[in-house]
Protein backbone atom coordinates (compact mmCIF):
# COMPACT_ATOMS: atom_id res chain seq x y z
CA UNK A 1 0.00 0.00 0.00
CA UNK A 2 2.42 2.52 0.60
CA UNK A 3 4.55 1.87 -1.99
CA UNK A 4 1.54 2.38 -4.38
CA UNK A 5 0.71 5.70 -3.05
CA UNK A 6 4.56 6.72 -3.00
CA UNK A 7 4.12 6.05 -6.99
CA UNK A 8 0.94 7.99 -7.33
CA UNK A 9 1.97 10.96 -5.73
CA UNK A 10 5.67 10.39 -7.75
CA UNK A 11 3.42 10.30 -10.84
CA UNK A 12 1.38 13.52 -9.99
CA UNK A 13 4.77 15.48 -9.06
CA UNK A 14 6.08 14.63 -12.72
CA UNK A 15 2.82 15.58 -14.23
CA UNK A 16 2.90 18.88 -12.62
CA UNK A 17 6.81 19.04 -13.51
CA UNK A 18 6.02 18.45 -16.80
CA UNK A 19 2.90 21.16 -16.78
CA UNK A 20 5.29 23.72 -15.27
CA UNK A 21 8.61 23.19 -17.91
CA UNK A 22 6.01 23.36 -20.67
CA UNK A 23 4.67 26.67 -19.44
CA UNK A 24 8.79 27.98 -18.87
CA UNK A 25 9.17 27.15 -22.52
CA UNK A 26 6.00 28.82 -23.70
CA UNK A 27 7.14 31.61 -22.09
CA UNK A 28 10.72 31.55 -23.71
CA UNK A 29 9.40 31.25 -26.91
CA UNK A 30 6.95 33.55 -27.29
CA UNK A 31 9.50 36.20 -25.64
CA UNK A 32 11.99 35.27 -28.20
CA UNK A 33 9.17 35.56 -31.11
CA UNK A 34 8.29 39.26 -29.72
CA UNK A 35 12.76 40.20 -29.57
CA UNK A 36 12.20 38.68 -33.56
CA UNK A 37 9.33 40.74 -34.21
CA UNK A 38 10.36 43.56 -32.72
CA UNK A 39 13.50 43.67 -34.85
CA UNK A 40 11.70 42.95 -38.03
CA UNK A 41 12.49 39.87 -38.40
CA UNK A 42 9.22 37.67 -37.06
CA UNK A 43 9.74 33.43 -36.84
CA UNK A 44 6.71 31.87 -39.01
CA UNK A 45 8.34 28.46 -37.00
CA UNK A 46 8.41 29.97 -33.83
CA UNK A 47 4.94 31.46 -33.96
CA UNK A 48 3.33 28.37 -34.89
CA UNK A 49 5.46 26.40 -32.24
CA UNK A 50 4.07 28.97 -29.57
CA UNK A 51 0.44 28.42 -31.40
CA UNK A 52 0.09 24.98 -30.83
CA UNK A 53 1.65 24.82 -27.35
CA UNK A 54 -1.01 27.65 -26.06
CA UNK A 55 -1.52 27.33 -22.40
CA UNK A 56 -5.63 27.46 -23.83
CA UNK A 57 -4.73 24.10 -25.62
CA UNK A 58 -2.81 22.11 -22.59
CA UNK A 59 -6.59 22.93 -20.57
CA UNK A 60 -8.61 22.19 -23.47
CA UNK A 61 -12.44 21.09 -23.58
CA UNK A 62 -12.56 17.54 -22.38
CA UNK A 63 -13.96 16.62 -26.23
CA UNK A 64 -10.66 17.40 -27.66
CA UNK A 65 -8.28 16.76 -24.86
CA UNK A 66 -6.85 13.71 -26.28
CA UNK A 67 -5.83 15.43 -29.90
CA UNK A 68 -4.53 18.61 -28.36
CA UNK A 69 -2.64 17.09 -25.26
CA UNK A 70 -0.44 14.92 -28.16
CA UNK A 71 -0.01 17.99 -29.53
CA UNK A 72 1.30 19.65 -27.06
CA UNK A 73 3.44 16.90 -25.91
CA UNK A 74 4.43 16.56 -29.00
CA UNK A 75 5.45 19.45 -29.92
CA UNK A 76 8.37 20.65 -27.07
CA UNK A 77 10.30 17.17 -28.60
CA UNK A 78 9.94 19.03 -32.51
CA UNK A 79 10.22 22.40 -31.65
CA UNK A 80 13.08 21.83 -28.82
CA UNK A 81 15.33 18.48 -29.80
CA UNK A 82 18.37 17.67 -27.59
CA UNK A 83 17.19 20.79 -25.55
CA UNK A 84 14.37 19.00 -24.59
CA UNK A 85 15.53 15.76 -23.69
CA UNK A 86 18.68 15.81 -21.74
CA UNK A 87 17.16 19.52 -20.29
CA UNK A 88 13.82 20.13 -20.25
CA UNK A 89 15.03 23.50 -21.72
CA UNK A 90 13.23 25.29 -24.65
CA UNK A 91 15.68 26.00 -27.79
CA UNK A 92 17.81 29.45 -26.66
CA UNK A 93 18.73 32.09 -29.13
CA UNK A 94 22.59 31.63 -30.43
CA UNK A 95 24.68 34.39 -28.43
CA UNK A 96 25.54 36.25 -32.15
CA UNK A 97 21.66 36.26 -32.91
CA UNK A 98 20.15 37.60 -29.93
CA UNK A 99 23.24 40.24 -30.15
CA UNK A 100 22.10 40.88 -33.28
CA UNK A 101 18.29 40.74 -32.39
CA UNK A 102 18.93 43.35 -29.40
CA UNK A 103 20.70 45.80 -31.30
CA UNK A 104 17.59 46.28 -33.58
CA UNK A 105 15.56 46.63 -30.50
CA UNK A 106 17.81 49.68 -29.08
CA UNK A 107 18.18 49.80 -25.45
CA UNK A 108 21.55 49.62 -24.72
CA UNK A 109 20.88 49.29 -20.77
CA UNK A 110 18.52 46.60 -20.85
CA UNK A 111 19.97 44.72 -23.42
CA UNK A 112 22.95 43.98 -21.45
CA UNK A 113 20.08 42.47 -18.66
CA UNK A 114 19.03 40.13 -21.54
CA UNK A 115 22.50 39.36 -22.21
CA UNK A 116 23.66 37.96 -18.66
CA UNK A 117 19.86 36.31 -18.46
CA UNK A 118 20.73 34.34 -21.39
CA UNK A 119 24.17 33.38 -20.09
CA UNK A 120 22.39 32.36 -16.63
CA UNK A 121 20.43 30.07 -18.14
CA UNK A 122 23.48 28.84 -20.74
CA UNK A 123 25.83 28.49 -17.28
CA UNK A 124 22.64 26.27 -15.38
CA UNK A 125 22.01 24.06 -18.23
CA UNK A 126 25.90 23.22 -17.94
CA UNK A 127 26.11 22.51 -14.94
CA UNK A 128 24.28 19.27 -14.61
CA UNK A 129 26.80 18.21 -17.34
CA UNK A 130 29.31 19.30 -15.43
CA UNK A 131 28.55 18.21 -12.14
CA UNK A 132 27.89 14.68 -13.39
CA UNK A 133 31.14 14.55 -14.84
CA UNK A 134 32.93 16.15 -11.71
CA UNK A 135 30.76 13.36 -9.83
CA UNK A 136 31.69 10.46 -12.13
CA UNK A 137 35.68 11.05 -11.84
CA UNK A 138 35.98 12.34 -8.59
CA UNK A 139 37.78 15.39 -10.13
CA UNK A 140 36.05 17.77 -7.91
CA UNK A 141 35.23 17.95 -3.75
CA UNK A 142 32.21 16.99 -2.85
CA UNK A 143 30.63 21.09 -2.26
CA UNK A 144 31.37 21.69 -5.95
CA UNK A 145 29.49 18.96 -7.32
CA UNK A 146 26.28 19.98 -4.82
CA UNK A 147 27.32 24.01 -6.29
CA UNK A 148 26.61 22.53 -9.97
CA UNK A 149 23.52 20.59 -9.27
CA UNK A 150 21.71 23.15 -7.30
CA UNK A 151 22.63 25.44 -10.18
CA UNK A 152 21.21 23.05 -12.72
CA UNK A 153 18.03 22.54 -10.45
CA UNK A 154 17.46 26.46 -11.06
CA UNK A 155 17.40 26.17 -15.14
CA UNK A 156 13.79 26.61 -15.23
CA UNK A 157 13.53 29.97 -12.86
CA UNK A 158 16.15 31.29 -14.82
CA UNK A 159 14.75 30.78 -18.21
CA UNK A 160 11.31 32.45 -16.87
CA UNK A 161 13.93 35.21 -15.42
CA UNK A 162 15.36 35.42 -19.15
CA UNK A 163 12.09 35.50 -20.98
CA UNK A 164 11.56 38.43 -18.41
CA UNK A 165 14.37 40.62 -19.15
CA UNK A 166 13.32 40.24 -22.81
CA UNK A 167 10.10 41.60 -22.43
CA UNK A 168 11.25 44.41 -20.27
CA UNK A 169 14.02 45.30 -22.46
CA UNK A 170 10.99 45.01 -24.85
CA UNK A 171 8.98 47.54 -22.69
CA UNK A 172 11.77 49.87 -22.29
CA UNK A 173 12.57 49.94 -26.42
CA UNK A 174 8.86 50.94 -26.84
CA UNK A 175 9.28 53.86 -25.08
CA UNK A 176 12.07 55.49 -26.83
Amino acid sequence: MRRERWFRAEGVREMWFSKYVLWVGWWVDTAQLALRSAAGEPDSELREATAVRTPETWQGSERGRSFSLRLVQRAPLLRWGENWINDSLPWLLAHDDLDRLLALTGDTSSARAVRLAHRSVLDARHAGDLALEQEESGSAAMCEVDRNWNLYSRRHPLACDYANTIADHLRIAARR
